[in-house]
């Protein structure tokens, strides 16, 4: 019997002064999290600046596919920081696993910036 999971669904919030929030389709709102990346800088309003970097076809698709844990039927989503720390260079990542996702994730990172979009 073949099952499917319910969809990954992502919820962005945000405004340029405070930038991006995200979480999964029931997380409350007091449980969102915060997206920071290069907060130095200030060439773009912080919405704008996280939403174009979160939303690279490559990193969205890769959030979705390996940064969503099921956990009793609740999703949950990784914070900022485990996303950046699991990116780390190859020789960070001691684990097979850390090297093939790596290796995978250039790979997709690749084909993503091939298409057009």
């Amino acid at each position: 019997m073949l099952r499917f999971s319910r969809p990954v669904q992502f919820i962005f919030e945000g405004n340029d002064s405070e930038g991006l929030q995200y979480g999964s389709i029931l997380t409350a709102e007091k449980y969102f999290l915060r997206w920071k990346e290069d907060e130095e800088d200030n060439s773009r309003f912080k919405l704008d600046k996280y939403l174009l970097k979160m939303c690279r076809k490559y990193r969205l698709i890769e959030l979705i596919h390996d940064f969503v844990l099921f956990d009793g039927g609740t999703k949950n989503l990784s914070r900022v920081q485990q996303y950046f720390w699991y990116q780390g260079s190859p020789g960070a990542c001691a684990s097979e696993r850390g090297r093939h996702h790596l290796a995978h994730s250039r790979q997709r990172q690749k084909h993503c910036d091939g298409v057009a979009g």
